[in-house]
């Protein structure tokens, strides 16, 4: 009797180097070629899953279930509609360098937030050079106060000050970068709990930060509902410590957290890795 066989991609059919093992090419073709099918089942988009390096296969379903594939046909590929994605905040968003990246991804409204005058100057003048006023606001104020008077958010994205303040601290004599690096106006908690209050249910919570502060957020994170789903550590190059964290997080979500594979910045002669260059929207023939 044949069967269907399901398998998750990362950390199962691929390592987290994302190679595919010899013996799981030989498994899935022993399989298939004994009349199973096999397909994967991952939370990874299309466009993601070509960038994986994998054996052949019966199908797919992605994209947390909105894409599903079989023998190279698409049998379904359900987006969000308007009415179901709400907008996209990006919390302390210093020249609207992360609204701008995204607006290459998404047409949704981009709001953000900046409480520096000198930002929000900047932040504004980006987003009329690049055409963008229609899709991208920034709105200047205080996060705890803007929040508010805002819209529930679908997802909101963060880079926040990373070093909280103390007799020991090494502030800068530059007003401007302290509250940009430091957390004077906001700190780690006011942040989770800001975005636990404009989120939707099942919203989307993501946050850079720095690795030794990863235990800080996640039970913060849990402390205001936000379930941490997804944890990746960024690395310079191979063979250095991990200077960034990425965590994203759902708003009353289950539980289930995935640790990603590791994210390199840089190849050893300094230039970016072909990931960030495809993050970058650089087509990359490998």
């Amino acid at each position: 009797m044949s069967k269907i066989v399901f398998l998750d991609v990362d950390g199962t059919l691929i390592d987290y180097e994302t190679k595919l093992p010899d013996s799981a090419r030989k498994a899935v073709d022993q399989a298939r070629a004994h009349g199973h099918k096999v397909y994967i089942c991952t939370g990874c988009s299309k466009a993601e899953i070509l960038q994986r390096n994998l054996c052949d296969l019966d199908g797919m379903i992605g994209g947390n279930g909105a894409y599903v594939e079989d023998n190279g046909h698409v049998v379904m590929h359900q987006g969000l509609s308007k009415e179901d994605v709400k907008n996209i905040v990006d919390f302390g968003t210093n020249n609207a360098a992360i609204p701008l990246l995204l607006s290459k991804r998404t047409p949704k409204k981009i709001i953000g937030i900046e409480i520096q005058d000198e930002a929000v100057d900047l932040a504004r003048r980006n987003v009329e050079m690049n055409d963008l006023n229609d899709q991208i606001e920034v709105v200047h104020g205080d996060i705890k106060d803007v929040i508010k008077e805002l819209p529930k958010a679908q997802l909101i994205v963060c880079n926040p000050p990373f070093f909280k303040v103390g007799e020991n601290s090494n502030l800068n004599d530059n007003e401007y970068l302290t509250i940009a690096r430091h957390e004077i106006k906001i700190d780690l908690e006011g942040i989770i709990s800001a975005a636990a209050y404009l989120l939707d249910n099942k919203g989307r919570f993501a946050i850079v930060h720095r690795p030794d502060r990863m235990i800080d957020i996640l039970n913060i994170m849990q402390k205001y509902d936000i379930e941490p789903k997804r944890i990746r550590f960024v690395y310079p190059k191979m063979n250095r410590d991990s200077h960034v964290l990425l965590v994203e997080g759902m708003y009353k979500g289950k539980k289930g957290l995935k640790i990603e594979p590791p994210l390199y910045a840089h190849n050893d002669d300094g230039s970016y890795s072909n990931e960030v260059r495809r993050m970058f929207g650089e087509k990359i023939d490998e």
